[in-house]
């Protein structure tokens, strides 16, 4: 099985993938991290047999219709302004691990913009429909992923700014899963590039949706995640269990 995480940028510069590859009772990890343009993904996330990208794959219900009321009558929601930030599956994160960003307030918009022309584009290739949920490619929150990987929140405070926090979390990473094993020269990149380190971690939480662990949503959030997508996080525990076939 080859695997694939994403860590998704608005444009080609700060775009990284992360594949991997299992065969043969190894895995191989193996970076791409050149100017990775729409093309370019596209066709990697074809290749692969699951993918997660860090990028939201939609907006929250009530923001699209305040916004469609506000073009369409003139008047805007009152007393609704965390449902119009925050999606059924951002809120069900929150609750369970940490608190995403918002997809219609924050600059992250953008970047669903350019995950969902290569998710539609991804559907047109392989004559699929597009599953927001338990597609061939999946969301995913690295921090999150993380947090349930088993890692405190003051563990992660840096992570995305200091190599040698990444280093310590990679190591920590490899102590628990006995089935992984990183070249040096893959060690030392993943924990001085923080886009390399989270498309790791997309690898890792595709691994585990193919696997089956990790959280689907509630029969209740059933409906909302099919139109605004869904944060696959790892069940407890699910680190170890990755390297099994």
């Amino acid at each position: 099985m080859h695997v694939l995480g994403v860590d998704l940028a608005t444009e080609p510069k700060g775009t990284v993938a992360c594949w991997l590859k299992f065969a043969g009772g190894h895995v191989e990890v193996e970076l791409v991290d050149e100017r990775l343009d729409d093309a370019t993904l596209e066709a990697l996330l074809a290749s692969a047999d699951r993918a997660a990208i860090d990028s939201p794959f939609g907006w929250p219900e009530p923001f699209v219709a305040a916004i469609t009321r506000w073009r369409n009558e003139g008047s805007f929601p009152d007393g609704l302004r965390k449902p119009l930030r925050l999606r059924a599956t951002d809120l069900y994160v929150e609750e369970r691990a940490l608190t995403p960003f918002s997809v219609s307030a924050d600059k992250i918009g953008a970047l669903a913009m350019r995950c969902s022309l290569l998710l539609t584009r991804l559907a047109e290739r392989e004559g699929t429909p597009l599953d927001r949920v338990d597609g061939k490619v999946i969301e995913c929150y690295p921090a999150a992923a993380l947090y349930r990987f088993g890692f405190r929140r003051a563990e992660l405070k840096g992570a995305k700014t200091d190599a040698d926090v990444r280093l310590r979390l990679l190591d920590a990473i490899l102590a628990r899963a006995q089935w992984l094993q990183l070249d040096e020269a893959v060690r030392l990149r993943l924990a001085h590039i923080g886009d390399a380190f989270d498309a790791f971690l997309a690898a890792l939480v595709a691994r585990a949706a193919g696997l089956r662990l990790t959280d689907q949503p509630p029969q209740e959030m059933a409906a909302l995640a099919a139109l605004e997508g869904w944060i696959h996080l790892p069940v407890q525990g699910a680190l170890p269990q990755l390297g099994d076939k």
